[in-house]
């Protein structure tokens, strides 16, 4: 548990309108590869077992099937979708909702973002080919598959909590599939391995394991050091 090495870099914030907070997943990305070539620098890349990710949940991107950014992603503490919350609650139900995702219904969880881009910008949603959190996008980065932790996809309100996957009563019931979202791992799971790519852009070696991490709160929560702006976790070999 001690820690060996740091890297640290900052994300920019965009708050374009009242309620509305944003960022750019480039800057995710860009900040994420900065904070690890800091930290390959301080230590030898082959020592590094393993990597993980620790994230904001309910931050979310959506995409097109080859993986450009349609929009923005937008954040946590994102309120725009309070009119969404209460039509969604009123259509579906709210206690189904709750039955289903074990979410009571609030504007936080990633679904009515969904539903509000659905309603004032159908020109973005019809572009959406993948969506995905920000544990999704940087695993996706870091290794070209499109993985992510169950911990950190729980918090868009679309898992089935029985069983841990997508909820194919919701999704249709707000006009996406399953197919347009990350395959689920466990937490401690190895999702894939790193790219030669990003192996070039971080430092560490092609073919690193990338492990399913979760949610900044509950890994702090675990005792686990954080290495990085964007909770990158290093797990050192002998």
């Amino acid at each position: 548990g001690r820690a060996l090495a740091e890297g640290r870099a900052p994300v920019p914030l965009s708050n374009p309108h009242p309620g509305h907070f944003e960022q750019d997943p480039e800057d995710w990305w860009s900040s994420t590869a900065s904070s690890l070539r800091e930290v390959t620098q301080q230590i030898n890349p082959a020592r590094i077992a393993a990597i993980a990710i620790s994230n904001q949940r309910e931050t979310f991107v959506p995409l097109t099937e080859d993986g450009a950014v349609i929009r923005p992603g937008t954040l946590w503490l994102d309120e725009r979708a309070k009119v969404e919350v209460a039509e969604f609650a009123a259509q579906f139900g709210a206690e189904r909702i709750h039955a289903i995702t074990g979410k009571p219904c609030d504007v936080t969880p990633c679904i009515y973002r969904f539903l509000w881009m659905k309603k004032h910008e159908p020109e973005n949603f019809a572009r959406f080919g993948m969506v995905t959190e920000l544990h999704g996008y940087l695993a996706w980065r870091l290794t070209g598959q499109f993985v992510t932790s169950t911990a950190s996809a729980d918090p868009a309100g679309v898992l089935d909590m029985p069983s841990h996957t997508y909820s194919d009563e919701i999704l249709s019931a707000i006009g996406l599939s399953k197919t347009q979202f990350p395959q689920l791992f466990r937490p401690g799971d190895v999702m894939a391995l790193m790219s030669a790519d990003a192996a070039h852009a971080t430092g560490l070696l092609e073919g690193t394991p990338v492990v399913a991490g979760g949610g900044d709160g509950q890994c702090a929560g675990t005792g686990v050091n954080v290495f990085a702006t964007n909770r990158a976790y290093i797990n050192l070999g002998t």
